[in-house]
């Protein structure tokens, strides 16, 4: 009987141990004392297989940076339109002084890129016609309608148009630059596709009947850096009146070479009329009152003296030109001449270059 008691003790102390070990409670106690033994570091990452994707990536989102990109360009492409044109105008877009084009569902972004590709593929003349005298006048080589155009190719015409319609750049032929500041702004309003086929629809305004382009113009001969374009507009409006006053009576339109000339031939005009002697009675007349009125007021001599070349050029059918007027030239001499033997006024001592 008590064999049989010890027995089943024995029996159940063995079970209750076997059951101990396999224990929920029993295994967590083993894996945090195992973690606290490894490396004396309870806070141990848990190695994983395999790398888990970020959410973006599962979910087909894109990055900051694609997502910017996206927001730039649209997603879906109108039909016609090529990722490279796309490229291409977004470039022109990056130009300074350039009208900007963004949107690939406008009327002009499609007509900008209809002769980007007729650029490329060489069929521009074929497809745009240019006028004849424009290619003429300009110098620009036939071969150039005909020409596929490469991508760098086209890059560099837009910085040539870019550079067109900055300050400080342009064409210079015997002192004249082109474009004048005027004209250049005007051109500053052009989109990407007037810049490249322009059709004329005045052609009583223009020696152009047909369409023209100035992107072929630019490429075959680029911008360059020019000369300080003239102007009057820091003047005070007294010497601007007179300036053009002047400019009114040349027979043939001023350049702006003439056009500086001229102003500093009024300058010198000014500056030897203030040399005048009015306190000496004998070297002037003053019943003259109309023009001698005082040292700054030189615009009625100034008036005096272009009446008189007007009247005198006009009688004798000459041509006014810059070479006409100013200090040291025939004109000047015989002014100062007439106002002393008509009116008593010697400054012929104003005759001096």
């Amino acid at each position: 009987m008590n064999d049989k008691i010890t027995r089943l003790k024995n029996k159940t102390k063995n079970e209750i141990i076997s059951i101990s070990k396999h224990s929920p409670i029993n295994k967590k106690i083993k894996r945090f004392n195992s973690s606290i033994s490894k490396n004396n570091n309870p806070s141990s990452p848990i190695k994983r297989k395999c790398k888990i994707p970020p959410i973006s990536e599962i979910l087909g989102l894109p990055t900051i940076d694609e997502s910017n990109s996206l927001h730039d360009r649209p997603t879906h492409l109108p039909q016609g339109i090529t990722v490279k044109v796309v490229e291409l105008i977004d470039y022109w877009n990056s130009l300074d002084n350039t009208q900007k084009h963004k949107n690939p569902t406008t009327k002009i972004y499609r007509r900008i890129a209809g002769l980007l590709k007729s650029l490329q593929s060489g069929a521009f003349g074929k497809k745009h016609p240019v006028d004849e005298e424009f290619m003429k006048y300009h110098k620009i080589e036939s071969f150039y309608l005909h020409k596929p155009f490469s991508d760098s190719d086209i890059q560099n015409g837009m910085i040539g148009l870019s550079l067109l319609l900055t300050e400080g750049h342009g064409y210079e032929t015997n002192g004249v630059i082109w474009p004048d500041p005027e004209y250049k702004q005007a051109l500053r309003k052009y989109s990407l596709a007037d810049l490249i086929y322009k059709r004329v629809y005045n052609p009583s305004y223009t020696k152009y009947k047909e369409p023209i382009s100035w992107f072929l113009r630019v490429f075959a001969c680029p911008p360059h850096p020019v000369g300080s374009i003239f102007s009057i507009d820091y003047e005070k409006p007294k010497f601007k009146k007179y300036f053009n006053y002047i400019c009114s009576l040349l027979s043939v339109p001023p350049s702006d070479k003439d056009k500086k000339l001229l102003s500093q031939k009024l300058k010198r005009i000014i500056d030897a009329y203030s040399k005048i002697d009015f306190e000496n009675p004998i070297r002037t007349n003053f019943k003259w009152d109309s023009i001698m009125l005082g040292k700054k007021h030189y615009e009625r001599f100034i008036e005096e003296y272009m009446r008189y070349i007007e009247e005198t050029y006009e009688y004798n059918d000459w041509t006014i030109s810059t070479k006409s007027i100013g200090i040291g030239v025939k004109s000047w001499s015989n002014f100062l001449l007439f106002l002393y033997e008509e009116f008593n006024i010697d400054i012929r001592y104003l005759n001096e270059k």
